[in-house]
């Protein structure tokens, strides 16, 4: 859910990633900033047309920014 949230994709499309078995995900999450998700503007869910939630439904989350994806050379030469 958190590389969703930082990358503005659908969960379902996330799910496409391709993640190896050991792999790490590098996030810098914020502590001091935030960004209200509201479902009219945000692909997290699907969009607009795909979502069930309120239209008027909105939660804040701490700013994230991915740094590294699928990271994996500590696993080289195991």
């Amino acid at each position: 859910m958190m590389l969703a949230t930082a990358l503005d994709m659908p969960l379902f499309q996330t799910a496409m990633i391709h993640q190896q078995n050991g792999c790490i995900n590098v996030l810098d999450i914020s502590k001091t900033e935030y960004s209200v998700i509201e479902t009219s503007k945000c692909n997290l869910f699907g969009g607009s047309l795909l979502s069930r939630l309120e239209n008027d439904f909105s939660f804040v989350l701490p700013k994230v920014n991915v740094i590294r994806i699928n990271e994996v050379r500590h696993l080289e030469g195991l």
